[in-house]
């Protein structure tokens, strides 16, 4: 808590800002709080998240998470983690874990563009002591 409200302190947050939202238009506080628990939550898988979301195309937050999942005994894998994710097999459980909080932690009224996700994942790292 004490990093968001560090990154929130040097953001305008006026009413109208596009950080906080408002009238059913979601904020850019998700993408910040989101990729905040990542870090946080999967310090040894941060760095390659972080990578994987600034080289993404694409235009969903939703699109994003699905392309990092690892493959399963019931799926296949998502086209980052099968198109050169460097992700080891002793890694292989956390970035599962990772991945498997990212997809519980969408909701409808998530936001979604992933550009706002990629603007912040560069604050994110910086925060976060990723170099």
């Amino acid at each position: 808590m004490n990093t968001y409200r560090l990154i929130r302190a040097t953001w305008h947050v006026g009413s109208r800002s596009r950080f906080l939202g408002g009238d059913r238009q979601p904020g850019e506080f998700q993408a910040v709080l989101t990729l905040l628990a990542a870090v946080a939550g999967h310090p040894t898988m941060a760095a390659r998240l972080l990578l994987a979301l600034q080289n993404a195309d694409g235009d969903s937050w939703a699109g994003f998470v699905r392309r990092l999942a690892p493959a399963t005994d019931d799926t296949e894998p998502g086209g980052l983690f099968s198109g050169g994710l460097d992700v080891s097999s002793h890694d292989f459980a956390d970035w599962e874990n990772l991945h498997r909080g990212l997809e519980a932690s969408r909701t409808q009224e998530m936001l979604d563009d992933l550009g706002t996700y990629r603007r912040w994942g560069p604050v994110i790292a910086r925060f976060g002591f990723i170099l």
